[in-house]
């Protein structure tokens, strides 16, 4: 709990009903008789309806001062410092304020003398701010208990799916538009040169996918880059919320403080000289209400030692019968000390070194009681001082406590939540980098393939160039309809299979030189359809890549517990040069196999290539913890060779 005092409502009433019955005790009449019993229902209201209990404490303060009771009975004393105090924590500082004010202005009625009444606008402002104090820090603690529940209770598989949706929003609006663009200029170039086989215009074509096929490797490495750790998605205004309070005097280990609380001693030393010369004293007395103060040079880097220096004068005093000011001097020391005293008492465990540290400060308590026991009042108003700047002092650690321990649930709730957006931003990013590589990849690297093919065809056979142009075309078509019903997919988060089927896609790949001879189909689980058409996809577009004009045999093998890939080339014709891949397609490949609980592996073989996938039927947990991204390739793999190892593969060179 944030701070110490959590009295009922009843128990509350009894103890102001038992305090003021004790101190009207010599003067109760019958009239004065009703005091307790005002003062007992004003205790208990306090607790739960503070405004009514505020009113009927200062009411039955005003009675007892109409019928007769003593100025200076400390009857009322207790109710009222727990009044401010309720006050102060419960009410805004508009409602304190005018309640702090009532009182000001009973003690300014009340005949005190100049120095009481400062005493008292000192102990009732004290308490009032005390109030202040611990109800902010309360305010904190529950705000960082309630955004520490939130994130406890917050279902995390829910807030990565709402982080991802939005991330993936922002992905494709970004990626998917500069490959768009750049299909559409390849496509309008190609259709520009559909004509008259204009060179520059095929020229051009190849051009701008080279310099697409770049763009795509750098959009790419960014998406498969690690996740950087971000913010989880929280209130930020609950998470502002902090308190604005300072150190505490214990907390304090600055070089050259005690350069500034000598200062403090000193001017004190001077209000409490003139204090004494105001009151007439002799120069004994005067000195040793000036030196009173000077201990608090001390008070926060030694504050046992401090409460020693302030307790001679003090004691001095009593021992030759020299009267001293007890005025706002002497309590503001002793509010100091208490406060130093039970700050360091905190932070020091065992009763021992407790005790040597609060004991010094109780000694300059008892010594400023004692020394106005003549005025019961008087004599307690040191000893509630001091119990107000412990008390200050101890919720405020209390308070502290209770921050320290719901900013560390929030730490662990921010971390756990953390780690699970983290990981759904991961998948999905590498999700978009395999889709959008698949799409784009194949169909730039088709189309740049199909414009050099062009180039070179045109003197010599013109037939063979325009269908070589129309090949680009229907390239870029499909590309362009695949993008479309990529950015659809995605945003709808779903599976689906392929709308080109096998058939036409070992056709369209088949216009670029290969030879490709089909085993087999797809099988019927579209999601494993999905990845086997990916797999040959991918292999056959890295055989016209790097192998033109080779022989491809593309075999599929369904089991009643696996479904069987092989895509195998026996090396290219001849040598052509080709466009430079994104470097990320057999590591897409292989992150599909994955998730499908399978496995892949890819190499060469004699003067080809061979890729070959294993994917279960039934059920099968993939491969535990996220897939690690594939750091960003700073240059493209040469353009003439492909290997692989079998679990993990690259584009890299080819023998």
């Amino acid at each position: 709990m944030p701070w110490p005092l959590r009295p009922s409502g009843p128990v509350l009433a009894g103890v102001f009903a038992l305090w003021s019955t004790a101190f009207l005790w010599p003067q109760l009449s019958p009239a004065l008789a009703v005091l307790p019993v005002g003062f007992g229902v004003g205790g208990w209201l306090l607790v739960r309806h503070v405004v009514a209990g505020a009113l009927v404490v200062a009411m039955t303060q005003a009675a007892g001062l109409a019928l007769g009771a003593p100025v200076e009975n400390a009857a009322g004393l207790l109710p009222a410092i727990c009044c401010l105090f309720f006050v102060g924590r419960r009410l805004p500082p508009a409602w304190g304020g005018c309640v702090l004010v009532g009182y000001v202005a009973v003690i300014a009625a009340s005949g005190f003398g100049v120095s009481r009444a400062l005493v008292g606008v000192l102990l009732f402002t004290g308490t009032w701010l005390v109030g202040q104090v611990v109800g902010e820090g309360a305010a904190v603690v529950q705000a960082r208990r309630a955004v520490a529940r939130d994130l406890e209770l917050r279902d995390h598989e829910v807030t990565a799916a709402e982080v991802v949706d939005r991330e993936r929003g922002r992905i494709l609006s970004g990626s998917l538009d500069i490959v768009e663009q750049a299909v559409a200029s390849m496509r309008a170039d190609a259709e520009a040169a559909a004509q008259l086989l204009d060179p520059h215009l095929l020229d051009r074509v190849g051009s701008r996918g080279e310099a697409a096929i770049a763009d795509l490797r750098r959009i790419l490495g960014l998406l498969r880059a690690p996740v950087v750790a971000r913010e989880p998605v929280l209130d930020e205004a609950l998470l502002r919320f902090v308190t604005s309070d300072g150190p505490l005097p214990a907390d304090v280990e600055r070089r050259g403080a005690w350069r500034t609380d000598a200062l403090l001693a000193v001017a004190l030393a001077a209000v409490g000289l003139a204090e004494a010369v105001g009151h007439s004293l002799e120069p004994a007395a005067t000195g040793l209400a000036a030196g009173v103060p000077l201990g608090l040079a001390l008070w926060r880097t030694a504050p046992a030692l401090a409460a020693m220096v302030c307790a001679v004068p003090m004691a001095v005093a009593l021992a030759i019968d020299v009267p001293v000011p007890h005025g706002v001097v002497e309590m503001t020391t002793i509010a100091m000390l208490a406060w130093a005293a039970a700050g360091a008492a905190t932070e020091l465990s065992g009763l021992g070194p407790r005790a040597l540290v609060i004991l010094p400060a109780g000694v300059v308590v008892v010594l400023s009681a004692v020394g106005t026991w003549r005025s019961p009042t008087l004599s307690l108003v040191p000893v509630v001082v001091a119990a107000v700047a412990a008390v200050a002092v101890w919720t405020r650690r209390r308070t502290q406590h209770a921050e320290s321990e719901a900013d560390s649930r929030i730490s662990r709730a921010q971390a756990r939540l953390r780690s699970s957006v983290d990981d759904a931003m991961a998948a999905e990013r590498l999700r978009i980098a395999r889709e959008l590589h698949d799409i784009t990849s194949h169909a730039v690297g088709a189309m740049v393939l199909q414009a050099r093919a062009a180039r070179a065809l045109a003197g010599r056979d013109p037939v063979a160039a325009h269908r070589a142009v129309d090949n680009a075309l229907m390239a870029g078509d499909q590309a362009m309809k695949d993008l479309g019903e990529l950015a659809e997919m995605l945003r709808d988060d779903l599976h689906r299979s392929d709308s080109e089927d096998l058939q036409g896609l070992v056709d369209r790949l088949g216009t670029t030189g290969l030879e490709i001879d089909l085993e087999g189909d797809l099988p019927e689980d579209p999601e494993i359809a999905f990845t086997v058409h990916r797999i040959v996809q991918e292999a056959l577009a890295n055989a016209a890549r790097y192998a033109p004009g080779a022989r491809v045999r593309v075999r599929l093998v369904e089991e009643p517990d696996r479904v069987s890939v092989l895509v195998q080339d026996g090396g290219g014709r001849h040598h052509a040069a080709a466009p430079s891949g994104t470097g990320f397609g057999l590591d897409g490949l292989v992150e599909r196999v994955r998730l499908q609980g399978g496995q892949l592996s890819a190499g060469p073989e004699g003067r080809g290539f061979r890729v070959s996938a294993v994917l279960p039927t039934s059920p099968v947990p993939p491969v535990s913890g996220p897939i690690e991204a594939t750091p960003m390739m700073t240059a493209p793999p040469p353009a003439s060779d492909r290997t692989g190892q079998a679990g993990q593969t690259r584009e890299v060179t080819r023998p």
